[in-house]
């Protein structure tokens, strides 16, 4: 367990990060849940997004807008989004992805 930056940030006191095995790391988040004691946040990456998209809850379009995401996020990153809301923030982006100006690949 590690309690991140407590000595200069009293706000963070709050915070505690735990660091879970890979391996067992679905079974315990599932788990958890079920049980009513699991985290506030937790890490998923997109490709489990759906799949894990009953344990989290999506933050509706109204309090964070799709265009809003759109502009803040990688096209990538669209696995996050749902008919309803955005089911999670993107921490990080995998760098083996293409770029592209859309500008001129409409034009072509």
């Amino acid at each position: 367990m590690l309690n991140i930056a407590q000595d200069t940030t009293p706000i963070l006191a709050q915070v505690t990060y735990v660091q879970k095995d890979p391996v067992t790391y679905e079974s315990d988040l599932t788990e958890a849940l079920a049980r009513g004691t699991g985290p506030d946040l937790f890490i998923m990456r997109d490709d489990e997004s759906i799949n894990d998209a009953g344990k989290a809850t999506i933050v509706p379009y109204d309090s964070f807008p799709v265009a809003q995401f759109q502009s803040t996020f990688l096209d990538v990153t669209s696995p996050f989004l749902t008919p309803t809301g955005v089911l999670g923030i993107p921490l990080m982006v995998d760098p083996l992805v293409m770029f592209w100006n859309k500008d001129i690949l409409a034009r072509a």
